[in-house]
Formats: C-alpha cells, sequence, structure tokens
C-alpha cells in the first residue's frame, strides 16, 4: 500500500536545448528558448555559440539568441567541445557549409576517444572539406567547401549522425535524401519544422532542401533520461511512488519505460500537452520485475539507459537478454563493458555472447565498489540512483561527472533519499 508518493520535475531536456540552441544560431532573426537546460554540455555549446559572435542572454527563465548578421568567415576559429559528442556532430554539420576559412572543433577526455568516422565519411559525401585525426579521432579541422545535396544510406543507428546531415542539407544544393536504417529520436526533425525547414518524411527517407531557417520560440520540456533514474529507483524500492511532471514524452524516447513495462513494472503515462513535443506525466510504483527478451527496437530507443536496463535486470527474477547496438561501444565509455562490469559488480551473473548481453537476476544485491569505475556519467548515475537497495554503499568521489547531462543530481538525489526515509 503506496501511503504517499515522490513529486519529481526532471531538468529541462539536453538533446533538445543543444538542437534548438544551434537552429538558432542558423535562424534569420532573434529565437527564444524557455526552459534551457543548464547541464554543462549544454552551457559549453552556448560558449561555442558565443566564439561565432551569436549574442545570448537570459530575461528570467528563457534565453533570447540573435545570431551574427554576418559571419566573419575570413577568420580562423577554434570551438572547444569539451566532451560533448552532440555538440562536436551537430556543430559539424551546422558549419561545414558556411565557408569559414577555418573552423576547429577540439576535444577534451572522452570526447577525444570518440569515433567519428561516420560523421566524417557522410559530411564528406556532401562535399564537405573535414579532416579527422588519424582514426577518425577529434579534434576534427573544417575548411570551406561547396555543399552539394545527397542520398545518404545509414549504417548504423545514430540520432546525432541523422542531425549533422540534416543541418548540413541546409547550406546544400539540391534535395538531400536521408534513409534511416532504424528509427531514432527525431527532436532535430521536429525542431526544423518549428525553425520552418522545408522537411518532408516520403518512402522510408527524410528530405531536406536547401534553406534559410527562420527564428522561433521554443519551450523545453523535462529530460526523461535524467527522470529515467528516478523511475528506476522507485519502480524497485518497495512501498515507493512517483510523479514525473512536465516530461518529455516522444515515443522515440520510451523504450526504457517499455522495457520495465515488459518487465512487469506499473507505469502509466498522461499526455497533457501536445506542442512540437509531447509533454506529460509519468506515474510509477514498486514492482517486482522479471527477466525479458529484449528487442533492437526497444533498445535504440533507450540508448542512454542502457546502464538503467543492466541495474534492472539484476534485480529481476530470472534472464534478462540485451540485444547489442555498436553505437553503444563509442559512448563516455564502451557502454557495452561497463553495463556488463556494473551489473557484475552488483552480484549477477552476466556475460556476453552472439552479441546479446545475458543478465541474471540476483537475490544478494551487492554493492561495495567503486561507482566511478569509469568516466561515464550515466554509469555513475545508475549506479547512485540503486544505492540505497544495495548491501554495501558504492563509492563515488569523481560527482562533478553526473554534471555533464545533470547538473543537480545528486542534490536531487539527496530529497529522494529523504522521501525514502518516510515510506
Amino acid at each position: 500500500m503506496v501511503k504517499n508518493k515522490f513529486i519529481y520535475i526532471p531538468p529541462p531536456d539536453k538533446s533538445i536545448s543543444q538542437r534548438a540552441l544551434i537552429m538558432a544560431y542558423l535562424a534569420e532573426g532573434k529565437s527564444e528558448i524557455k526552459n534551457i537546460s543548464d547541464c554543462d554540455d549544454t552551457k559549453n555549446l552556448i560558449s561555442c555559440l558565443k566564439t561565432l559572435k551569436t549574442k545570448i542572454k537570459r530575461v528570467k527563465n528563457k534565453i533570447i539568441i540573435k545570431p551574427p548578421l554576418s559571419k566573419e568567415k575570413n577568420k580562423s576559429i577554434k570551438l572547444n567541445c569539451r566532451e560533448s559528442a552532440t555538440s562536436m556532430r551537430l556543430l559539424a554539420g551546422a558549419l561545414c557549409g558556411l565557408k569559414y576559412k577555418k573552423i576547429v572543433l577540439k576535444a577534451q577526455k572522452t570526447l577525444k576517444r570518440r569515433n567519428m568516422k561516420e560523421l566524417v565519411f557522410y559530411l564528406k559525401k556532401m562535399g564537405a572539406d573535414i579532416k579527422s585525426q588519424k582514426g577518425f579521432f577529434p579534434p576534427l579541422k573544417i575548411y570551406p567547401a561547396d555543399l552539394q545535396a545527397a542520398e545518404i544510406k545509414q549504417k548504423e543507428p545514430s540520432a546525432q549522425i541523422k542531425s549533422a546531415v540534416l543541418l548540413a542539407s541546409l547550406s546544400a544544393k539540391g534535395e538531400t535524401l536521408f534513409k534511416e536504417i532504424s528509427r531514432t529520436r527525431d527532436h532535430t526533425e521536429k525542431l526544423l519544422r518549428k525553425f520552418k525547414a522545408p522537411l518532408v518524411y516520403k518512402k522510408g527517407y527524410w528530405k531536406v532542401k536547401y534553406k534559410k531557417l527562420k527564428a522561433a520560440k521554443i519551450e523545453v520540456p523535462g529530460d526523461f533520461s535524467c527522470a529515467a533514474y528516478f523511475l528506476l529507483a522507485c519502480v524497485l524500492t518497495k512501498n515507493s511512488a512517483i510523479e514525473i511532471g512536465n516530461v518529455c514524452l516522444n515515443p522515440l524516447r520510451l523504450g526504457f519505460i517499455q522495457i520495465l513495462k515488459k518487465m512487469g513494472a506499473d507505469i502509466k503515462i498522461k499526455i497533457l500537452r501536445r506542442d512540437f513535443e509531447l509533454k506529460g506525466n509519468i506515474y510509477a510504483k514498486y514492482s517486482k520485475l522479471k527477466g525479458v527478451k529484449i528487442s533492437k527496437k526497444e533498445l535504440i530507443n533507450s540508448i542512454d539507459e542502457m546502464p538503467l536496463i543492466a541495474a534492472a535486470a539484476v534485480f529481476a527474477d530470472g534472464k534478462t537478454q540485451i540485444p547489442l547496438v555498436k553505437s553503444l561501444k563509442n559512448k563516455e565509455s564502451d557502454r557495452i563493458a561497463s553495463s556488463l562490469k556494473l551489473a557484475k559488480y552488483l552480484g549477477a551473473k552476466a556475460y556476453i555472447k552472439k552479441n546479446i548481453l545475458n543478465i541474471y537476476g540476483s537475490n544478494f544485491i551487492k554493492g561495495g565498489f567503486r561507482g566511478d569505475f569509469c568516466p561515464d556519467h550515466r554509469i555513475i548515475m545508475s549506479a547512485a540512483c540503486i544505492e540505497h537497495l544495495c548491501d554495501k554503499k558504492i563509492g563515488i568521489k569523481n560527482k562533478k561527472i553526473a554534471e555533464k547531462s545533470y547538473k543537480n543530481f545528486f542534490k536531487d538525489l539527496s530529497i529522494f533519499k529523504k522521501y525514502l526515509k518516510k515510506i
């Protein structure tokens, strides 16, 4: 019997915030973004856009973006993407057709190890003059080029690569056709329409023509990927319940909910507003989970929640099978290897066979390990949100890593733990 529930409002969506910022830079006129993400990745992207002479100011709970009237294309510009692959890929797509003298997209720490081969390959196919380091690693160097429309068939599912190509298409002569191998999150497509891009989806292809975007007003919903940590924690904790408010309910982001419901979780969603994105509430309560076979589509629609899926499998009764996709190896860590290690550290029998991660539920959740065993913000937050269910504490020294995508994660987690003491 649930006596009370945890009321939670997630921070603004990072993926939508970053995409909206770049489109505002490309657009004519002043754009407004309300409720923008304040995580490190978004703040750093704002810094990059200011380096490009974009005027950005905060007015109460929104920011106003005014792109430069004339871009100083005779200059060489260095932009530090720090550890954000989203910023690097989207900036590469947006800038490769603007004919700056030279743009260098720099990287730090984990981003230095993230492969950009597919990005470079597709942009070059459109005529971009883009160079990477040996092995297709950052930094990336972009030189002036006349882009041409191309037909591109994606080899691996990636919303970031798709977004980069669609943004580059705005500077290319002709109509670019982009075919996804599997549907991925479509925030870019929805936002492009808000910014009046000539984008259509026909016979399996996204089609977009050369076009100057128009300024728009955007209100960013809450980030489901941030909410997912507290959603799982409540589903796994006896007598607990949660209400998540003002969250993005884009179906292509809710694979984790589909997976948890398949495992037996009591979760309901309620759509309250239909804007360019669906927004609303999620309701969930403690549930006993069972092991299941997860589909590739479900995994692709929960790509950021891979460590949480592994954690849920440890608490489930029986075996869970998770199909693996190549892009998981190219995150802040090899997220296949780190999710496997997380499951084992929690006490589960886990192994990979025939490109499937097999995890057997455990009756004894060990803990007693370093949650920051790899420098991956999503691994750290996944370990932290279930620490209260472990036999021993999980040590996390470098909590600042979480600020990459969720500035106040540990503050919100401490509020959640106070709630747990009352139930």
